[in-house]
């Protein structure tokens, strides 16, 4: 292969790479006004925490893909910018996927052994994926440009191993995706909230967007000359970071149009809960008697101890009023069985803390829908 197919080639990666970014500024002006109100109030968690790491790392990332694209570089710096780039590129995708980990863990309310499952998983996936990227990136050659004022990296050289990558990415996804519809068939036959269509809907289009991506990078990685390693690399990384941001914008914005009359402003005054001095809790529905103490519960209210597991009871909830909109980023589903066999679905919109009467109490807030 002669240097001028090299750079025709490395220009084709360059429009790809420019592409992949302007539609990384794009989502980002669509989605900031909804980040500015669901995240930007909302208390510090991991949930939050997720969506920063895997929301604007991705413009270092970026920028410097388009750096090495329009910089005039020798081979050596290309190597380490390519190798910088690689790596970041790797956790990047990497933090995307422990957010879609995550929420199939959601959907499973939390359960234990699919924690393990995953986190298991992801072990097996992500060591290999690592392994096989710094054994690409070691690889790397670059070709000396003949023009002297010639800007960007011209990759001459690369061990062909890094689809390994995106097949293991392939099938870690594919995993994920049978969780969904597994749960995602008991979840339905059940109810039909907005959170839970949120949820399943957000995991199926995600699995087709980064599967066909990842279809495609192997394709490419296999059969195209190897001057044509990065070209979706750029634009798999972002959509990487813009779907998995998505996942948790679609859950907070679903978690608060539950309850209209809810202000990211709210705080504990404007909440209907009554607080006993062990820290026993009951929150109301609107139609219950406010004047009722914490010992008394009729229908419509659910009580448990402040950091208590779940109890998965019988009673049904309408709408409440907690302000959950500062207190979590996450909103969970799961399912399971009521005390009187009844099948149900309990859906977890956060946890407050705060004082009360003078008291540190702590609230989880559940509605169970049989």
């Amino acid at each position: 292969m002669t240097f001028a197919d090299l750079v025709l080639i490395k220009q084709i990666v360059t429009y790809l790479d420019v592409a992949a970014a302007a539609l990384l500024v794009y989502d980002y002006i669509l989605t900031l006004p909804e980040e500015i109100i669901l995240v930007w109030p909302a208390r510090w968690n991991l949930g939050k925490v997720l969506f920063f790491l895997t929301r604007y790392p991705v413009f270092i990332d970026t920028s410097l893909v388009l750096v090495h694209q329009f910089s005039i570089l020798g081979p050596n710096a290309c190597k380490i910018l390519f190798t910088t780039i690689g790596w970041l590129l790797g956790v990047g995708i990497g933090i995307a996927e422990v957010i879609l980990a995550m929420r199939t863990w959601v959907i499973w309310s939390r359960s234990r052994r699919i924690a393990i499952i995953l986190i298991i998983c992801l072990v097996l996936v992500w060591i290999p994926i690592f392994w096989v990227l710094n054994d690409s990136l070691s690889s790397l050659v670059f070709a000396v440009p003949s023009d002297p004022t010639f800007r960007g990296c011209v990759l001459s050289t690369q061990k062909n191993v890094l689809f390994v990558v995106f097949v293991l990415i392939m099938a870690f996804e594919t995993f994920i995706l049978v969780l969904t519809l597994v749960k995602g068939l008991e979840h339905f036959r059940h109810a039909s909230s907005t959170l839970v269509a949120v949820l399943y809907r957000d995991g199926l289009l995600n699995y087709i967007y980064l599967f066909v991506l990842s279809i495609i990078n192997v394709t490419v990685l296999l059969t195209a000359p190897h001057g044509y390693t990065t070209l979706l690399t750029a634009m798999q990384r972002v959509m990487h970071s813009i779907l998995s941001a998505r996942i948790l914008l679609h859950l907070r914005q679903a978690a608060s149009s539950r309850n209209p009359d809810l202000s990211l402003n709210n705080r504990w005054d404007q909440t209907q809960t009554n607080v006993s001095t062990d820290f026993e809790f009951a929150v109301h529905d609107p139609d219950a008697d406010p004047s009722l103490s914490p010992n008394e519960v009729p229908e419509g209210i659910r009580r448990r101890k402040a950091r208590r597991s779940r109890r998965r009871g019988g009673s049904k909830m309408k709408n409440v009023f907690l302000d959950i909109a500062t207190a979590t980023f996450w909103s969970v589903a799961g399912a399971g069985a009521g005390e009187d066999g009844v099948g149900e679905t309990d859906t977890w919109f956060g946890r407050e803390a705060g004082e009360h009467s003078g008291e540190h109490v702590e609230v989880e807030l559940w509605q169970t829908v049989h």
